[in-house]
């Protein structure tokens, strides 16, 4: 981004270590940006029932309990992903997809949604449409990521039951854009003024 010093950036983002790194590099560089979240995968059905990337956890401990074989724990894993995404559970990569619209870094409504799907593709549209009108209106990571708005992604990570590491990503976030920021936090502003 600092090579061709361009004007905005959108970061597509997917599987649990990309929303935070993006999130710390847009809050850095401070340019306009927008996260496009990739989406969750489809799952299938396993003997009639819906079946997802978390069942498959959850009956690893009746293969080494023998009451699954080898072939019963393939044929789930077959059914469980069954095609492009992050993890279908509540996993940190959709935590994430989740905190960076509740931090306003990604279209409203955006978030989670399957991978493919027309809501998606729907998405793509908007963000490309939201990039130019915010790069117009000179509208910077550091202005959207304030204390409030991390406030917020905090509170909606724990409403929903989201990974634990996003609070550690959400801090590190924090530190990144609230450090670099003279406009949100004045330069003898306590620690504490910040949720983290």
């Amino acid at each position: 981004m600092e090579g061709p010093v361009l004007d905005g950036m959108v970061c597509l983002a997917s599987c649990d270590k990309t929303t935070p790194g993006q999130l710390m590099a847009a809050g850095r560089l401070n340019i306009p940006t927008i996260i496009m979240t990739c989406g969750y995968q489809p799952s299938g059905t396993y003997l009639g029932e819906h079946f997802d990337f978390d069942d498959l956890f959850c009956n690893i401990g009746h293969l080494m309990a023998g009451r699954l074989t080898p072939e019963e724990m393939k044929v789930m894993s077959d059914v469980a992903i069954s095609g492009p995404g992050v993890c279908a559970g509540l996993g940190t990569a959709n935590s994430m997809h989740c905190a960076c619209e509740a931090l306003g870094m990604t279209y409203p409504g955006s978030t989670p949604v399957l991978a493919n799907s027309t809501n998606m593709w729907r998405t793509v549209r908007q963000i490309g449409e939201r990039i130019v009108q915010m790069v117009w209106d000179d509208l910077k990571p550091r202005d959207i990521l304030t204390p409030d708005s991390f406030e917020n992604a905090a509170k909606v990570i724990l409403s929903i039951s989201g990974s634990i590491n996003t609070i550690k990503h959400l801090q590190a976030i924090a530190r990144k854009a609230m450090s670099m920021s003279t406009s949100t936090v004045s330069s003898s502003a306590s620690p504490k003024t910040f949720p983290f």
